[in-house]
């Protein structure tokens, strides 16, 4: 983000505050802000379009809500896998 001033543009900090636009440490730092910033929003909006995973996300809360559903869901996993083998 810049700003225009009587000396010319200054950049703005993700704070606000203003740094030298020539300086290359405060440039590299500004870089990998942005490219951390963009990778997390990335991340998140990667995550909303998975609908796969929201969906094992639920069943895993439910699970953990109710331990008798997961305790009687193992149970009847393990009977369809013993009458299977007969």
């Amino acid at each position: 983000m810049s700003s225009e001033t009587q000396d010319g543009p200054v950049a703005l900090d993700g704070a606000g505050a203003a740094s030298d636009p020539s300086d290359p440490e405060a440039i590299r730092h500004e870089i990998a802000e942005t490219t951390s910033e963009i990778g997390r929003t990335v991340e998140a909006l990667a995550a909303k379009t998975d609908v796969k995973e929201q969906a094992r996300q639920k069943v895993r809360e439910q699970i953990a809500q109710r331990p008798a559903i997961g305790f009687a869901a193992a149970a009847l996993l393990l009977l369809w896998l013993v009458r299977r083998r007969r």
